[in-house]
């Protein structure tokens, strides 16, 4: 998937292992918690959260409530805060840059930076995750813009990504495309054209399934039914060694 990195929702004390570079900074961070701590348990406010001493996590001062946990910068209404944050991820994707080939950033690479352009293609699960995520956010939001973005990912990836009907894995995705600018996903990004990844496809086929509960377009459910199919004609079973599909596969042999 397409990632921002940004703070997690954890206890304050548990920061310090993502930021012990040294000794030092490790015990001058860990005093600054415990002196928010102290100042947390003996306050009176009813405001009950603490700017710590302004260190900074990503881009924001850290806020902890009178517990020491990490309370959300953007509003103490953790509601309005949750709301706030998932928006933004989802702005964040749909205004996306367009890429060289004329499709959206998300459909070429795997990684996104505001100043240039990453060599790099399209991450394995990235669509599929997509898809899973902004099917979670459209129940709770409603948003129009994301079901058409949903259709636009979904009908993309199924027209420029699968194997032949002839091929020994048949109808099922590629995860990445070789060539990057094609809009055509042919292959995997380390074994090269015509390698793919069986559990991938399976993840394609379960959010196709959702695609056709939510629209009722038989196209999305004939392709989940082709993908199944060819999964289960290669399933074996499997025990603590091997697994009941491989990793990776030549999709033609």
């Amino acid at each position: 998937m397409l990632v921002r990195t940004h703070g997690g929702a954890v206890k304050a004390e548990n920061i310090i292992g993502l930021f012990d570079f040294n000794n030092k900074a490790s015990n001058h961070f860990e005093q600054k918690l415990e002196n928010c701590k102290l100042a947390a348990r003996g306050s009176t406010s009813s405001r009950d959260t603490f700017n710590l001493n302004h260190e900074i996590l990503v881009w924001h001062k850290i806020k902890t409530d009178k517990l020491g946990n990490i309370a959300p910068w953007y509003s103490d209404n953790v509601g309005y805060s949750f709301d706030f944050a998932i928006d933004r991820v989802f702005d964040f994707w749909y205004t996306m840059r367009t890429d060289l080939n004329g499709l959206p950033y998300y459909m070429n690479h795997m990684i996104w930076a505001e100043n240039y352009t990453n060599e790099r293609g399209l991450g394995g699960d990235q669509l599929n995750m997509a898809l899973s995520s902004w099917r979670l956010y459209y129940g709770y939001t409603g948003d129009k813009r994301v079901f058409e973005n949903m259709k636009f990912i979904a009908d993309y990836y199924l027209t420029h990504s699968l194997s032949l009907p002839t091929d020994e894995w048949s109808n099922i995705p590629y995860p990445y495309n070789t060539l990057i600018y094609s809009g055509v996903y042919d292959g995997d990004m380390i074994l090269g054209k015509g390698f793919t990844q069986p559990d991938k496809a399976g993840a394609f086929g379960f959010e196709l399934l959702q695609m056709y509960k939510m629209t009722e377009n038989s196209l999305y459910l004939d392709a989940a039914v082709n993908i199944a199919n060819t999964l289960a004609k290669h399933t074996k079973t499997g025990n603590n060694e091997y697994s009941p599909l491989p990793f990776k596969v030549n999709a033609r042999t």
